[in-house]
């Protein structure tokens, strides 16, 4: 599978790269992944605080990195499910990234990530970060989505 046709794949999905100068599926690698829309910034043109940025590069390989960084949430749940999926968990208080490289193949670890952060505010759950309650799920709609991505891409492919 090529990296190529497969950022050909999510340029169209995600409207293009993270960088919006770039073009060419063969001069860019990141993407954008978040689902941001301009609601999301505050009046000096900053992400608000309770939004998770999240990136996806595509490497010249073939894995995809997958980087979720700013207002990650975190629990022991997300920290061990993010372990189990081979991912790195990098906290500098109080803030945490979370990086993943998996195949196009792999939207599975995705979606148990994602799984593990919708915990967070399940119904009857307590959180001591206010923001979780609009964070976490759009953080784990995102992942979902991007996993999305990944599947209708590996479908495609002859």
């Amino acid at each position: 599978m090529s990296s190529i046709a497969l950022k050909k794949h999510l340029f169209g999905v995600y409207g293009g790269f993270a960088d919006k100068r770039i073009k060419k599926a063969e001069s860019g690698d990141t993407f954008c992944i978040d689902d941001r829309t301009e609601g999301d910034h505050g009046a000096g043109g900053h992400l608000l605080s309770y939004f998770c940025t999240m990136f996806a590069k595509v490497r010249d390989d073939g894995p995809v990195e997958v980087i979720l960084d700013r207002n990650t949430p975190t629990s022991s749940t997300v920290v061990n499910t993010a372990k189990s999926i081979g991912a790195t968990v990098f906290t500098v208080e109080p803030h945490t990234r979370i990086t993943i490289v998996l195949a196009a193949s792999e939207g599975q670890k995705l979606r148990a990530l994602a799984s593990a952060i919708r915990t967070i505010t399940a119904p009857g759950r307590r959180y001591d970060v206010p923001s979780y309650k609009y964070v976490v799920p759009r953080t784990a709609d995102s992942l979902e989505r991007f996993a999305d991505a990944l599947d209708e891409y590996i479908k495609a492919q002859p």
